[in-house]
């Protein structure tokens, strides 16, 4: 992407919130950022995550735990919480 005066540039938009529940009643914003690469630290970031909120940050976190786990020829299942299941029954006397 070029900017205005023409020089080699990117360009970082984040257009709406992470698809978590805590997102679907607030209204979607709009962030963008443009210049070099190299003079792009992480503020854009830490001011988008924070606008989002601790839900929102949580659900990205576990869908990055489930798409690595995914990728790596995983499953759903082996995700969940391991529980030890005992049955234990009194003798009748």
């Amino acid at each position: 992407m070029l900017q205005s005066g023409g020089s080699p540039g990117i360009a970082l938009a984040y257009n709406e919130g992470v698809d978590g529940p805590a997102q679907k009643s607030k209204p979607a914003f709009v962030m963008q950022r443009y210049g070099r690469l190299s003079e792009m630290d992480r503020k854009f970031d830490i001011e988008y995550w924070q606008r989002q909120g601790p839900d929102a940050i949580l659900d990205a976190g576990w869908q990055m735990v489930v798409d690595a786990h995914l990728a790596r020829g995983g499953t759903m299942d082996e995700l969940r919480l391991r529980r030890t299941v005992e049955h234990i029954q009194r003798k009748r006397s």
